[in-house]
């Protein structure tokens, strides 16, 4: 969790992280959660190419 200073305070300023890594230690993808805005975010490499998807409002 990033922002836990603003999560045990109640205010928004927080997200969940999560990152799926390879054995070689090659990223494959992270993905980031903001609860205050219902809001997800996915990044993934494909084909040597950065690729964002938004969930949410």
């Amino acid at each position: 969790m990033d922002g836990t200073l603003a999560f045990i305070n109640g205010h928004p300023g927080f997200a969940v992280s999560i990152a799926l890594v390879a054995q070689d230690g090659t990223p494959q993808i992270g993905v980031v959660y903001d609860p205050s805005t219902n809001n997800t975010t996915a990044l993934s490499e494909v084909n040597e190419h950065l690729r964002i998807v938004h969930y949410g409002k």
